[in-house]
C-alpha cells in the first residue's frame, strides 16, 4: 500500500486514513477466518 500511495503521489494526510482503514478490514478478515486469539493468563 505505501507503494501505490508513493505512486499515486498521495499526502500523508491521505494516506493515513487509508492506511488504517486497510489495516482494519485486513484484521476483521482475519479474525473472521481464524477466530478470536486464544491469550493466555497473565502470569
Amino acid at each position: 500500500m505505501s507503494l501505490y500511495a508513493v505512486n499515486a503521489d498521495w499526502t500523508v494526510r491521505e494516506f493515513v486514513p487509508n492506511a488504517q482503514f486497510y489495516g482494519v478490514v485486513v484484521n476483521a478478515f482475519s479474525v473472521a477466518a481464524k477466530g478470536m486469539p486464544h491469550l493466555m493468563a497473565p502470569a
